[in-house]
């Protein structure tokens, strides 16, 4: 229904971006994103450089991952409502397809089961 309404969709899995938020340990520690507290996506530490720049390396390094998306999801016809969704659910080791979401399948099926009711409820809202 956001997407109907341009609003916000309230799941950063579902935004064409990550969400605009840092996670910051307790130590000063940076990471992208509450999912990704590893040491290969570690940003830097809030100590030792300022957050604009630590915001920046977020959205130059890992930010970008959202875009790079299989060629079926350049393709699909909900691209709109997904973007490929969380990156979390694309880049873990066994997934044999890293530009497609886990659940891509059940996406595909929810919003072909649900789009059509989403999309009566907006026009109707509008009347």
């Amino acid at each position: 229904m956001a997407h109907y309404l341009k609003y916000p969709k309230g799941n950063c899995a579902f935004e064409e971006q990550c969400a605009e938020y840092l996670l910051v340990e307790w130590n000063g520690d940076v990471y992208p994103c509450d999912f990704f507290v590893e040491k290969r996506y570690k940003l830097g530490n809030l100590l030792e450089e300022n957050l604009s720049s630590l915001k920046n390396k977020r959205n130059n390094q890992f930010g970008r991952l959202k875009f790079k998306l299989s060629s079926d999801c350049l393709k699909c016809r909900w691209l709109e409502l997904c973007y490929g969704g969380c990156l979390k659910d694309r880049i873990f080791p066994d997934n044999q397809y890293p530009e497609k979401s886990y659940y891509c399948k059940s996406y595909t099926k929810f919003f072909q089961y649900s789009n059509e009711w989403f999309k009566k409820q907006y026009e109707e809202s509008l009347e």
